[in-house]
């Protein structure tokens, strides 16, 4: 759960930053809205890596050791 959160930070942080370190003039929303997205997709495919991973770092004995 914290690594999902300190990713969400690092990720959506840059995609913020990096428009107004790098503006030019013109297109800062543009920019902006392009890196969020590609950070937001960058998020949904790490959900979804690391949540094949817990399922799997589990078994069923120690599922039943835990919830009995």
């Amino acid at each position: 759960m914290l690594r999902r959160i300190l990713a969400a930070l690092i990720l959506l942080g840059a995609a913020t930053i990096i428009p107004f370190v790098r503006y030019q003039g013109g297109h800062l929303w543009f920019e902006l809205l392009v890196n969020v997205i590609a950070a937001l997709g960058a998020l949904a495919f790490l959900h979804f890596r690391w949540r094949g991973q817990e399922r799997r770092a589990m078994t069923r004995g120690q599922m039943k050791d835990i919830f009995e």
